[in-house]
């Protein structure tokens, strides 16, 4: 384990402009309180007034549409998002005209084969910006197509579709995923069809779609939408979503609890659903369809029993995750054995390449959470690739990378893309897809052995305060950060603090029920908890100095509060002198 400091500690700002300067944010005051935060106007994405134009001209038309539902959270909220809007005004042109299709697996863009014969009009939120042959054959068919999306994508002036993307014009917020892009374009047909703020009655799937697609929550416009969002949960699917995991959630709607106990269902769903599954999913987030009354297939029920159609959708949801997770647990243990026989853990970067995979795979569906997984219980960056062929390239090895910060390395998706040796390498710097020819996979193979040789990283964790344990106000400052808990997001992460040489004995510390390791004193006024640690580890640290990395937090039990650390990582420093006395 290695710690160094996030930015440059300045003795002239406040704890939370500390934590604020670390992560780059300059207006703090739109930070702290995103409403007043400022929206950009809608009129500035190229093509969304001519596309909201023509929306409007085929349903006047009474001509049939198709919308695609991308798959993933993002992908299933935008199409959401655009179908309620439409079904609120328009419902029995909806009911009769509009249909949309879901992927029979985890792909993206449009599926050309799916299109009904008759349809006049496609429409593709969150994804499709590239896809200039397809709407080339479209346009060839009769059919328009209006894309609404975000992913970077080259302008082809060829290109027939009305395509409404922020990161293809000079729109200023980048940091707005399709569901944003389909929330501005809503906007749009407001103004034409004088319905002031109709759009705003979906913002609760629009913060749950910038949610689920990781959007930067440095961003002004971003972080107002979802906290606009969250306060105003009534979307049906959302809502029973929310009462399911409230416990885990801590019974509060905001960012972090959406991001943990809401999103990885629905992207479970998309990653392995059956074809029914997924299309009950996407209908309970359908306003009008989420109350529809339906046969029950609860356990134990009763034949004629029914059941809420949006009851039903999150229990299948959870269901689907349970088994997802199950079939992790199997997965990686098949992995680690591959990686062991193979010898792969002896290399600073794991590489498992997997040949002859069928397409129900699990290793088609959840490699990003495989990756993670042993990304974890390894401490080494992992990449884990699946062999298939490409109409472009063949054969190729594609799949997901999972990194960390290390001294050498901050960003693993830049350092493979600008390896050269990848095909592409999409996505975050530390989470990502990618992609490699065989030949190229073998010389990159060869490339981190000559950069690396055969050294092992340590994880670097990047802080915002180096303290020692019995720093004076140590507590209070713990309190202070645990305060502003529910600011952080992707970009801006929860804050990090190291606490070091703590003297850890039988009078500090104390292994409690489920594997719960507690430091605590009541001089030093807060106390430091690590969950699922074996008795053994427990036993190692006895009589030693520990320096443990972490995050802030206030424990609440029967009125009484007490700042605690919840341990993220440690490192024993050394043995306690014999003269040692119980000071922590």
């Amino acid at each position: 384990m290695e710690y160094k400091l996030l930015g440059e500690q300045r003795n002239d700002l406040s704890i939370i402009q500390q934590l604020l300067y670390n992560r780059g944010i300059t207006n703090i005051e739109t930070f702290i309180d995103p409403l007043l935060g400022k929206e950009n106007l809608y009129t500035t994405l190229d093509n969304i007034i001519p596309a909201a134009k023509l929306l409007l001209k085929t349903i006047a038309m009474q001509l049939p549409i198709y919308i695609q539902v991308d798959s993933d959270c993002d992908g299933y909220t935008s199409a959401a998002v655009l179908i309620n809007y439409l079904y609120s005004v328009f419902p029995s042109y909806v009911e009769t005209k509009v249909t949309y299709g879901l992927h029979h697996k985890k792909l993206h863009g449009i599926d050309i084969n799916e299109i009904p014969e008759n349809t006049a009009l496609v429409i593709a939120p969150d994804s499709s910006s590239n896809e200039n042959d397809i709407h080339k054959e479209l346009a060839q068919r009769g059919i328009d197509v209006i894309v609404l999306d975000h992913h970077i994508a080259e302008y082809d002036s060829t290109d027939p579709a009305l395509i409404v993307n922020n990161q293809m014009c000079e729109y200023k917020n980048k940091a707005l995923s399709g569901v944003g892009v389909v929330y501005k374009f809503c906007q749009a047909l407001d103004d034409i069809l004088h319905k002031p703020l109709h759009a705003d009655d979906y913002l609760d799937l629009v913060a749950l779609g910038l949610l689920g697609d990781m959007m930067d929550m440095r961003e002004e416009e971003t972080r107002k939408l979802v906290t606009l969002g969250l306060a105003n949960v009534h979307n049906p699917f959302f809502v029973y979503m929310c009462r399911k995991n409230a416990f885990s959630m801590n019974n509060t709607i905001d960012a972090h609890g959406v991001t943990w106990f809401v999103v990885p269902y629905i992207n479970a769903v998309t990653r392995i659903g059956t074809d029914k599954e997924k299309q009950l999913i996407f209908s309970a987030m359908l306003q009008h369809k989420a109350s529809e009354v339906i046969p029950s297939t609860k356990r134990g029920h009763a034949a004629g029993d029914t059941e809420l159609l949006v009851e039903q959708a999150v229990r299948v949801c959870a269901n689907i995750k349970r088994h997802q997770d199950d079939e992790k647990k199997e997965v990686v243990n098949s992995l680690k054995l591959k990686i062991e026989k193979e010898h792969l853990a002896d290399e600073p970067v794991i590489i498992i390449k997997n040949i002859n995979v069928s397409d129900d795979s699990p290793l088609r569906g959840i490699t990003g959470l495989l990756a993670n997984t042993l990304m974890s219980d390894y401490g080494k960056p992992t990449i884990i690739l699946n062999e298939t062929m490409d109409k472009d390239y063949g054969i190729i090895y594609s799949g997901s990378a999972r990194g960390f910060e290390v001294a050498d390395v901050r960003d693993w998706r830049q350092f493979i893309e600008d390896s050269g040796y990848a095909i592409f390498a999409q996505g975050h710097p530390a989470a990502f897809g990618c992609a490699f020819v065989p030949q190229n996979l073998e010389a990159f193979g060869n490339f981190l052995k000559q950069k690396f040789g055969t050294k092992q990283f340590e994880k670097t964790y990047y802080v915002d305060f180096i303290w020692r344990f019995n720093e004076n106000n140590l507590a209070y400052k713990i309190e202070e950060i645990a305060n502003y808990k529910t600011l952080w997001g992707q970009n801006a992460p929860e804050p990090l603090v190291v606490i070091e040489d703590i003297p850890v004995n039988k009078d500090t510390a104390f292994y409690m029920s489920k594997g719960t390791l507690k430091l605590q004193s009541k001089s030093a006024g807060y106390n430091c908890l690590k969950f699922s640690v074996p008795l053994e580890e427990y036993e190692a640290i006895l009589d030693k100095r520990i320096t443990v990395v972490g995050t802030c937090d206030i424990n609440e039990y029967m009125g009484n509060k007490t700042p605690q650390i919840k341990i993220v990582d440690y490192m024993i420093e050394q043995k306690l002198p014999t003269w040692s006395i119980a000071d922590f």
